[in-house]
């Protein structure tokens, strides 16, 4: 048998929370996307957010025993708090789709005509660092011995070396950044092969 249960708080805490906004420190001028409250005499004044800054970027914030448990606007107040913390230490890196990675410039395919074929992120992805670090990337991975390239084919991949895990679910494309050829290449003929092993 289900029991039944009887609703009884009908707060519209959007509504409370789109009110209580303007009268919070918002330095980096936040907006609240979503929320979820929680509050219980035992645990305080609880909330989950997702909370957007103006770059667009989003954050999951949870916090708890915030305050008395009927507080409306400590809960609100310390979840842009925490999205605060992380910006005055945290800096967002992109790398953004047809943009160099890094030193990545070229890719070395001597059996193709072109040899030295200029290669370009084939996908954006950013990470976030503390503040003043440079990204690094790792030496690229790829098949020298392809012989045939067309423009815009993944021949490579590299990853940015970070001091990091990916979320269990990550999947291990999302780990890595494509290196895609900007132009085509045939394969070389023999003679000049041939020249090209003898003066190595």
């Amino acid at each position: 048998m289900t029991p039944n249960f009887v609703v009884t708080d009908k707060t519209d805490y959007w509504q409370l929370m789109t009110e209580t906004m303007p009268n919070l420190s918002n330095p980096n001028q936040l907006t609240i996307e979503g929320l979820k409250t929680g509050s219980s005499p035992e645990s305080g004044a609880g909330f989950t957010g997702l909370i957007k800054d103006k770059n667009g970027h989003e954050f999951i914030t949870v916090v708890n025993g915030i305050a008395n448990y009927m507080d409306e606007t400590k809960r609100y107040q310390e979840s842009l708090r925490i999205v605060d913390q992380v910006l005055a230490q945290k800096q967002p890196n992109y790398i953004k789709e047809n943009q160099t990675v890094g030193h990545l410039k070229t890719l070395t395919f001597p059996n193709t005509k072109q040899e030295h074929i200029i290669v370009k992120a084939a996908q954006t992805r950013h990470y976030w660092t503390n503040k003043g670090v440079k990204l690094a990337f790792t030496q690229p991975t790829f098949d020298s011995k392809l012989a045939n390239i067309k423009k815009n084919q993944t021949v490579g991949y590299t990853t940015a070396a970070l001091n990091a895990q990916y979320l269990p679910y990550a999947q291990k494309t999302e780990k890595k950044i494509s290196l895609k050829s900007t132009s085509s290449s045939k394969p070389v003929n023999w003679f000049v092969k041939f020249w090209r092993d003898r003066t190595k």
